[in-house]
C-alpha cells in the first residue's frame, strides 16, 4: 500500500502525509514537554500513535473492523510482567506495564508496518485493551 496517514500531534490537528520518509522526520520532533504525542491515522480510521519521550514511550494500536467496532492494543517487547511503571509527559504520566515501555527506534518500526500494511509488527506482542474503552 505504500505510507498513507492523517498526522496529528499535540498542538496541532495534523494535516495529510503520504511518505515514510516524512513521518520519520516528524517523529524526530516527540518532545515529553511540548509534543508528547504523534499519531498517524490510516484511511480506514485505524490509527498508531506513541507518547512519552524519544526514550521512554508508549505505542498504542486502534483497528477499526468494517462494522465501525474496533480492537485496541498496547506494544510491549514482550508479554505483560504485571509491574506497572509510569510514562511522564504534558498529557500524562501514562500507566503502562514495565514491557510496554518502548523507545523510539522501536516506535518507528512498529508505525512504519501499521501505516503501510495494517498489520501489528511481529517482533512486538500486543495486549488488547479494548475492555478498557467500553462503555459501562
Amino acid at each position: 500500500m505504500g505510507f498513507k496517514a492523517h498526522y496529528a500531534r499535540q498542538g496541532s490537528v495534523g494535516w495529510q502525509i503520504d511518505s515514510w520518509d516524512v513521518a520519520n522526520q516528524l517523529l524526530s520532533y516527540l518532545s515529553p514537554e511540548k509534543r508528547a504525542y504523534a499519531t498517524f491515522t490510516r484511511t480506514d480510521g485505524s490509527y498508531v500513535q506513541c507518547a512519552g519521550s524519544k526514550s521512554r514511550l508508549t505505542v498504542e494500536v486502534r483497528v477499526i473492523d468494517v462494522r465501525g467496532g474496533f480492537e485496541h492494543y498496547v506494544l510491549g517487547r514482550g508479554a505483560p510482567v504485571g509491574r506497572e511503571t509510569k510514562i511522564d509527559c504534558s498529557i500524562g504520566p501514562i500507566a503502562v506495564d514495565v514491557s510496554q515501555v518502548l523507545d523510539l527506534r522501536a516506535a518507528r518500526r512498529i508505525i512504519r508496518v501499521f501505516v503501510e500494511d495494517g498489520t501489528l509488527h511481529p517482533n512486538f506482542v500486543a495486549s488488547d485493551v479494548t475492555a478498557k474503552f467500553a462503555d459501562p
